[in-house]
């Protein structure tokens, strides 16, 4: 492995020398400093060929949405498990209750929460718990 050595200013201004010489490297500095070097680096070709239709079309009704719960797995797992469930019982409407899996979850993480906070906070005049 060859030892790194700091760049020189002769270096320096060949590099940039050989730079400002290239139309090519012109136009790619002009692109990324104007657009972002994420969108100039994106492979559009490959977004082309990615296929954004899909052939299975399924009958679920209408989504259920979250509003800002902050529960998008729970709706997304329900809606999900709403087609399987219509499917094997025969139903043309049927629904989870979201509110039963919100209300678990958050009892959960606050009884978590509680069990794992540390004891200092106590004021000494109340007895700790054995």
């Amino acid at each position: 492995m060859s030892e790194l050595t700091p760049l020189t200013d002769e270096a320096l201004n060949t590099l940039r020398g050989d730079f400002a010489q290239s139309g090519t490297n012109r136009l790619a500095m002009n692109a990324v400093t104007a657009a972002g070097i994420d969108k100039v680096a994106r492979n559009y070709d490959r977004a082309r060929l990615m296929q954004r239709r899909f052939s299975t079309i399924v009958d679920n009704g209408e989504a259920t949405h979250q509003d800002r719960s902050g529960r998008c797995w729970l709706f997304s797992s329900l809606n999900v498990a709403r087609f399987v469930a219509k499917k094997n019982m025969n139903l043309k409407e049927f629904e989870f209750s979201q509110n039963y899996g919100c209300t678990t979850t958050s009892w959960s993480a606050s009884t978590t929460s509680l069990r794992m906070w540390p004891l200092w906070w106590l004021p000494e005049s109340l007895p700790t718990p054995a």
